[in-house]
């Protein structure tokens, strides 16, 4: 078997494990080492190699994967997408991270010396 099948291999067991479909019994320390974000990249790369067979696509697509989830629609990084005010309606930001913008700015420049 050539190299490339194996790792096809690997890959898929990789994603089967990922996704939870096999049952394995694993232990605490197992479970554990699955939970870490390392592993998270594994399982998200393999999985986007499957789908695509080149490395160069998988690299790009897990890069553009943790961009999106992970920066621009994840509500609690500083860089995200989506409007203070949208995110104070519905209740999503933390109650300290709560303060209208403007309001802040007129009582930090009450604190100046004049």
């Amino acid at each position: 078997m050539d190299p490339t099948g194996l790792l096809t291999m690997f890959s898929v067991l990789m994603f089967q494990i990922g996704s939870r479909q096999i049952s394995f019994d694993l232990t605490d320390a197992q479970r554990q080492l699955f939970k870490h974000p390392g592993m998270h990249f594994v399982v998200v790369l393999c999985m986007f190699y499957i789908g695509t067979r080149r490395w160069i696509w998988a690299i790009t697509l897990v890069i553009v994967y943790y961009l999106c989830l992970r920066i621009l629609l994840n509500e609690k990084h500083p860089y995200n997408m989506f409007s203070k005010r949208w995110l104070r309606e519905r209740g999503y930001l933390p109650e300290n991270l709560q303060h209208d913008t403007v309001q802040l700015y007129y009582d930090n420049l009450k604190k100046l010396p004049m």
